[in-house]
């Protein structure tokens, strides 16, 4: 069990959260989602932003966590 890849990638999920909970909230402060909004419209932005910043990252941290779990380091987790 590696713990700095686990708690990489937890970071990474609670970092994911704390950015949708912004996204819900004070969406008129994030820089890039106001600019996907007015470029995609508002669900496209949204749906867009969503992926990049929460989806994607989260689907990545559980991959780094399971990787964790199963003794691979990061470099190894990385390189493969």
């Amino acid at each position: 069990m590696q713990y700095t890849t686990i708690g990489l990638g937890t970071l990474i999920v609670i970092f994911s959260i704390y950015t949708l909970y912004l996204s819900l909230t004070a969406s008129d402060k994030q820089i890039r989602l106001v600019y996907m909004k007015s470029k995609l419209g508002s669900f496209g932005g949204s749906f867009l932003h969503a992926l990049v910043y929460v989806i994607i990252p989260i689907v990545f941290a559980s991959f780094m966590i399971n990787a964790g779990l199963n003794g691979e380091t990061i470099t190894e987790f990385i390189s493969e």
